[in-house]
């Protein structure tokens, strides 16, 4: 399938394709001016095109001339300059030029028609722009698009989001695991002790290897350190909390606790497990949703597809 201009295939990102905000085509003021001024021309001709169709097929006439009185009047708005444009531009044949039969008026109104669609679509949607639909034929910012094509690259586009939305979830829930699984290990490290270093406590069982405490080159895998603790401790339990205190001062400057408050930093220890457990419930959730959304769009998209590849088949077999 083409896509044209500015819809095309994110070939960079590998998926989806380009996003073309509809905002036309940037277009000064003045010129936003001078396009409107010939579309409302435009509409006009389009119009005296049909009722002189309507008026010659009642006559029995065959073909006329644009610069016949008699046959076609040129609406009083139109100025002689929006008049030679849309007829050598838009319909293609000079406004003096000689005869033309109905089929090729009604195919001129036509395309007026659609260089008036174009058109609009250059302009912001708050200046009469936006996605215009002349005849079955789409037109976004001055560009011509079959339905078929912008379904696709509309629904393509949210298969992609929603494909990043479940890959995002899918990081966040194997990273709280993995910081679950760390600091259960601190937990149950702490609860076998009568006090000590919170900072300590998780330098040892959570962020350096076994054996190798303080030792800059031997850190874990997945290692959580101690800061990240207690910024959870914060954002968590809010400021000032016991497990904080530990972390935050040196063991020998009222960071080595015992008793009550041991005790109070390994619960608060176990309510941040809880609390990032409940964010991965969330997290299966939203997931969970995602891919139900995910599935609904890949259905739409196929679904359409299969109709037009059986349409064609038939028009084919038709024809």
């Amino acid at each position: 399938m083409g896509m044209q201009g500015s819809m095309q295939v994110n070939v960079d990102g590998a998926r989806g394709y380009y996003g073309s905000p509809v905002a036309g085509t940037n277009l000064t003021a003045s010129q936003q001016s001078t396009l409107g001024s010939d579309i409302d021309a435009a509409k006009q001709v389009a119009l005296a095109i049909r009722q002189a169709l309507t008026q010659a097929r009642s006559s029995g006439v065959r073909a006329f001339r644009a610069a016949d009185d008699a046959a076609f009047i040129l609406p009083a708005g139109v100025s002689p300059a929006e008049r030679d444009m849309i007829f050598n531009q838009v319909v293609g044949r000079p406004w003096a030029g000689s005869e033309m039969s109905l089929s090729d008026w009604a195919a001129a109104a036509q395309r007026i028609d659609q260089w008036v669609g174009r058109s609009q679509s250059m302009l912001p949607p708050g200046d009469g722009g936006g996605v215009q639909n002349v005849g079955g034929q789409w037109y976004v910012n001055g560009e011509a698009y079959s339905m078929a094509e912008l379904f696709t690259a509309t629904r393509v586009n949210t298969y992609n989001a929603l494909d990043e939305m479940l890959s995002a979830s899918l990081n966040t829930i194997a990273a709280n695991s993995r910081l679950v699984n760390s600091l259960t290990d601190v937990l149950k490290a702490g609860r076998s002790l009568s006090g000590g270093w919170a900072r300590g406590l998780i330098a040892e069982n959570a962020y350096f290897q076994p054996g190798h405490l303080w030792d800059s080159g031997f850190v874990q895998a997945d290692a959580v350190h101690w800061n990240t603790v207690k910024d959870l401790a914060d954002s968590i339990l809010g400021p000032g909390s016991v497990l904080a205190n530990s972390i935050s001062q040196d063991w020998n400057a009222g960071g080595t606790i015992g008793g009550d408050n041991w005790k109070t930093a390994m619960d608060q220890l176990s309510t941040i497990i809880d609390s990032k457990t409940a964010d991965n419930q969330v997290a299966q959730q939203r997931m969970e949703s995602v891919m139900t959304l995910r599935g609904n769009v890949l259905d739409g998209l196929g679904s359409m597809l299969k109709g037009q590849q059986n349409m064609n088949s038939n028009l084919s077999r038709n024809l």
